[in-house]
């Protein structure tokens, strides 16, 4: 910005939230057909970009092979949830490969954090 004067400037800002989600990518390895595996993922409120509460909407399971991922049932402690700055919450997610070969899917969190949804990518291998 170039002034070539004495001008008065108004300033807004916003108290953004920021969500950080933990891992940020999950290999859950090779796994036998009809077996499970679960894995623990953290969301957390940093204090990035401001200081506001952090909204979180609810948490799905979408992509290629979706239906070989889901969160398992009870310990979803983010969904619909509000977070306090540097807070967090957690929730699972299991594999359990119903046929061979590599699974990809992803994990969409929506939220009011301005960058998001944060989606976190999922694999696995049926044996």
């Amino acid at each position: 910005i170039t002034m070539n004067s004495d001008v008065t400037v108004t300033a807004s800002f916003t108290r953004a939230p920021t969500l950080v989600a933990t891992p940020t990518y999950k290999n859950f390895g090779t796994i036998k057909i009809g077996k499970k595996a679960t894995a623990t993922f953290t969301v957390k409120n940093t204090t990035t970009k401001g200081v506001a509460n952090l909204t979180i909407g609810t948490i799905s399971i979408g992509g290629t092979d979706a239906g070989q991922f889901k969160l398992v049932e009870g310990k979803d402690g983010c969904s619909g949830q509000t977070i306090e700055p540097s807070k967090s919450c957690t929730f699972q997610v299991s594999f359990v490969p119903t046929s061979a070969y590599t699974k990809l899917a992803t994990i969409i969190i929506p939220s009011d954090d301005p960058d998001t949804p944060e989606i976190i990518q999922l694999t696995g291998v049926g044996k």
